[in-house]
């Protein structure tokens, strides 16, 4: 009975919290009376300084153990239960009941899934959270503390593969695994290895596929949020936890694999803050946080231009954005500006509009060039302008207009007579400030030795990444620069943008838009109100870890070309709310809601075909459990309806889900027998 009671909070409002406490940590390397000190004295203190086993799937050292000892636990020890016949014993349950806290180490989180869901294991860890006990986890053993868990059963999916399609089998949801913090899914080593993408696209597949508005929480690593039963987070360690969520501004529409996500509020904490995950609202601040004062009071867009989101100078990324600039500009006078060394890369740009039949003239900038008659002539004479480097710094020189050709460029913007296109790590100059470092050390971040150069204010208010899911080396560089650089200079609106994707900034229309394959990023601070940086050091150098705090943070996604973000409203225009065709499901196949529903003999699912194909539907039980699957080959285009019937089955919560063309789509019925 207990655990039917607790499966059924699956549905309850989230100010019906259990009894226990959770501790979910982001992972990283472990050291005592390091970052990990605050949140595992807090573990102890409310297992009432009794019992932690640390349960693995995996040998483990004594490490942990040995940790929660020192800090007062009565006792602590490894257990590894790696069999669903050991998990389903009653010896392991009446062993992990003698805890008042129990402790997941990292791994593979399908392992835990797929081994303890619906044994005694996750019995006795349940009843021991219901009783007042502590669940925390690290890493892989954190994930699985929500009500909603990503499995990883198919692959440990990144954001650039889970952003082409959220909607795939590869972003695999489970909803009846625990079920310990409501509507909660929890995504860790988040900055480390760029998750905001990925964990974006679980929360866009959560309410496009299964009508849930779930909460996500991304956790860096040696960062952990702790959970008390009334439903208070506050965060501990070196880094940041992202409390992603929908409220009344959020939209969200979805047709095939395009699918656009507008005004998802997200909160990012550091240690000290408290969060309501009831309420969404920050709830407690430490002493030194500040008030965020923006540096502009509105966006100022100088001339329309273009933002790509590689460095690569190959015929897909030529004919992106390039080919688009060309049809839509000037190219009269076409100047190629690029930083020196980057000569090869000019070449192939070059050859490129030779085959197109453009002429270009080139200006190679330099400490020396940059004050020449020769470069200020160039500019001024250009009626378009290609920027190609792999050194912003360098295409930054252009902002000193006290050089012949910052001059020269300052006169061109402002009279708005040129139009631009920026190819990969030069557009990070097109705004006000832009973030130094991101790719010269993969630790960089972490150690607090990015830095900020002054960029051209062709859009002011303004800091821009691209390559953000380039090369895992510098996943946290990149996905901190855009938030960091935001915080450190008060600016509200920030960019990210990857492959052969582009941007284009129209200044009469004042309005973005995007294509591409990957979604665009849009961050937007102008609501915030308070801002702060970690203070932590890593070991050996003097400067924070360069990741942030930051309230009321707008996240804007989108890889459908036909929707533009309104620079003034801060919104995207033409997207359609979900809640208008809530069970339209990608690929032609729509899903309608169990009618009637509750029911008393049958209800009716019913489902459309945009073309001919197989469906299957299978029932489970409250408990997770298979009970009715059948396949339905062969069907022809159009609207199909299937009763079911429980009559053998004693009332109850049931789940259907209907699975077609790659996609899944859960629906809750209640059978009133």
């Amino acid at each position: 009975m207990v655990r039917l009671l607790l499966l059924a909070l699956v549905f309850i409002p989230l100010n019906l919290f259990a009894q226990g406490y959770i501790c979910a940590a982001g992972g990283g390397s472990e050291a005592v009376n390091d970052w990990n000190r605050k949140p595992y004295q807090w573990i102890v203190d409310k297992a009432d300084s009794g019992k932690i086993i640390v349960i693995s799937y995996n040998n483990e050292t004594n490490w942990i153990p040995d940790y929660f000892i020192s800090l007062g636990a009565t006792s602590s020890y490894n257990l590894r239960i790696n069999s669903r016949t050991q998990a389903d014993l009653q010896s392991t349950y009446d062993e992990l009941k003698t805890a008042k806290g129990i402790f997941f180490k990292g791994g593979d989180q399908y392992n835990y899934i797929s081994t303890y869901k619906g044994t005694k294991t996750e019995q006795a860890i349940v009843e021991i959270f219901q009783s007042g006990g502590v669940i925390a986890g690290t890493s892989a053993g954190a994930m699985i503390l929500g009500e909603i868990d990503f499995t990883a059963r198919v692959t440990s999916i990144s954001s650039k593969e889970a952003l082409q399609n959220p909607f795939s089998s590869a972003v695999d949801l489970d909803f009846n695994f625990m079920n310990l913090v409501p509507n909660t899914l929890f995504d860790t080593h988040f900055i480390e290895r760029g998750r905001l993408g990925r964990l974006a696209a679980m929360l866009i597949k959560g309410k496009i596929n299964f009508d849930r508005e779930i909460i996500g929480v991304g956790i860096d690593d040696k960062t952990a949020v702790c959970i008390s039963p009334d439903g208070i987070a506050e965060v501990f360690g070196s880094g940041s936890v992202a409390f992603l969520r929908f409220d009344n501004f959020t939209n969200i529409s979805a047709t095939g694999t395009k699918f656009s996500l507008d005004n998802l509020k997200v909160d990012f904490l550091l240690e000290g803050w408290k969060y309501n995950l009831q309420t969404g609202e920050i709830v407690e601040l430490p002493s030194g946080v500040k008030t965020f004062v923006p540096l502009y009071n509105e966006t100022i867009l100088k001339t329309s231009f273009y933002l790509t989101g590689n460095n690569s100078v190959n015929n897909t990324t030529l004919n992106a954005g390039l080919s688009n600039f060309i049809s839509s500009a000037d190219v009269s006078n076409l100047l190629l500006i690029a930083n020196q060394g980057y000569q090869n890369s000019v070449t192939s740009i070059v050859t490129y509009l030779s085959g197109n039949g453009l002429q270009s003239e080139q200006l190679i900038l330099n400490t020396t060039s940059v004050n020449s008659i020769e470069a200020q002539n160039k500019i001024q004479s250009a009626s378009a302008i290609i920027f190609a480097g792999d050194s912003a710094n360098v295409i930054s020189l252009l902002n000193n207009n006290t050089t012949l050709a910052g001059a020269a460029f300052e006169s061109k913007i402002n009279n708005s007579s040129v139009r631009l296109i920026f190819m990969g790590d030069a557009g990070k100059s097109s705004g006000s400030k832009f973030v130094f470092h991101t790719d010269s050390e993969p630790f960089a971040a972490y150690r607090g030795r990015m830095t900020l150069f002054n960029g051209l204010s062709v859009i002011d208010n303004s800091v821009f990444q691209p390559r953000v899911f380039e090369n895992s080396d510098y996943f946290e560089n990149r996905s901190s620069s855009v938030l960091w650089g935001m915080m450190r200079n008060r600016i509200t609106l920030g960019f990210y943008l990857e492959g052969n994707d582009y941007l284009f900034f129209n200044k009469e229309l004042r309005e973005i838009r995007g294509t591409g394959a990957i979604p665009f990023f849009i961050v937007d601070a102008s609501a915030s109100t308070v801002v702060d940086s970690s203070r932590y050091r890593a070991p050996g150098y003097s400067t924070s870890r360069q990741t942030i705090g930051l309230d009321k943070v707008r996240l804007h996604i989108s890889n459908n070309s036909s929707v533009k973000y309104n620079i003034d409203s801060k919104t995207f225009s033409s997207i359609t709310s979900v809640e208008s065709e809530k069970y339209n499901i990608p690929s032609g196949f729509t899903i309608y809601d169990a009618f009637p529903n509750p029911f008393n003999s049958e209800t009716n699912i019913k489902f459309a075909l945009s073309e001919s194909g197989s469906v299957s539907i299978s029932m489970f039980d409250i408990l997770g459990s298979e009970i009715k699957s059948d396949i339905y080959e062969n069907l022809s285009q159009g609207e199909h309806s299937v009763k079911i019937r429980l009559d053998n089955f004693p009332a109850g919560i049931y789940f259907v889900r209907i699975t077609g063309f790659g996609i899944s789509k859960m629906i809750k019925v209640a059978y009133n027998k």
